[in-house]
């Protein structure tokens, strides 16, 4: 019996103790993030960027650090191709870590649906996050998104950061006309302008800002795509789909 407990006790996976200071910017972290409204996804990332330079063995540090980055990026706050690739290091190395948690699944799967565009590897990692964590509602809502990308189920409604209040037409294509200008100073959303293009029905400017959405990997591309108010007649559309391997994924 007593090699029997020896046995199991060995195949029994020990669970990481972080450092003191550490866990505590993790909880900072933490509260941040759950709580956007009293300090924001800024706060949440500063501290769990604390936490993985406090202690960088630490997994569930670098998984929260990776989706609160992603989660910046998915509020158009962020230009996304630059904003991105740390987080998807970040979710990477929670994933070397820690292979068996939820969190760095999640991080993994929203890193593959909203940076690298994999659909296949994104609900692969999310069917697992869901697998070891059931009833996680953020395992489970990501994995919707995961389905509203496929263009199944209801869009998602983005506030887009620093995009200027449209009251009318007039406002509108003020706003494309300047857009490149305000954006050497303040990053707008590509995917939220190219809306805006289509509001107003211009068709050219909606394509221009698709593809400058396309190439700064807008998080929130997969999902307009499937907006029935776009030109999706148009020849270019196909081919943004095609180059966005949609329309056929299942």
């Amino acid at each position: 019996m007593a090699a029997a407990v020896s046995t199991r006790a060995r195949g029994k996976k020990t669970r990481y103790k972080p450092a003191p200071a550490a866990y505590d910017a993790y909880l900072q972290g933490r509260y941040h993030f759950d709580h956007p409204d009293n300090g924001g996804l800024e706060a949440a990332i500063a501290h769990l960027e604390d936490a993985t330079r406090l202690d960088s063995g630490f997994a569930r540090a670098w998984a929260w650090l990776s989706i609160a980055k992603e989660y910046l990026a998915d509020r158009g706050a962020v230009r996304p191709n630059l904003a991105l690739p740390e987080a998807r290091d970040a979710a990477d190395r929670a994933a070397a870590l820690d292979p068996d948690s939820a969190a760095s699944h999640l991080a993994l799967g929203i890193a593959d649906l909203q940076y690298d565009w994999e659909w296949g590897g994104a609900r692969a990692e999310l069917d697992r996050a869901v697998q070891l964590s059931p009833g996680w509602a953020l395992a489970a809502y990501w994995r919707e998104r995961w389905d509203q990308a496929m263009g199944h189920g209801k869009e998602p409604q983005f506030q887009f950061a620093n995009l200027p209040p449209v009251q009318g037409d007039a406002d509108a294509r003020r706003l494309l006309e300047d857009a490149d200008d305000i954006r050497v100073e303040t990053y707008i959303s590509a995917a939220g302008l190219a809306l805006v293009a289509n509001r107003v029905h211009d068709t050219d400017s909606t394509f221009h800002w698709l593809d400058e959405a396309y190439d700064e990997r807008c998080v929130q591309l997969p999902y307009i795509v499937w907006d029935p108010s776009l030109p999706r007649g148009d020849p270019r559309f196909a081919d943004l789909m095609r180059r966005l391997k949609l329309g056929g994924t299942e």
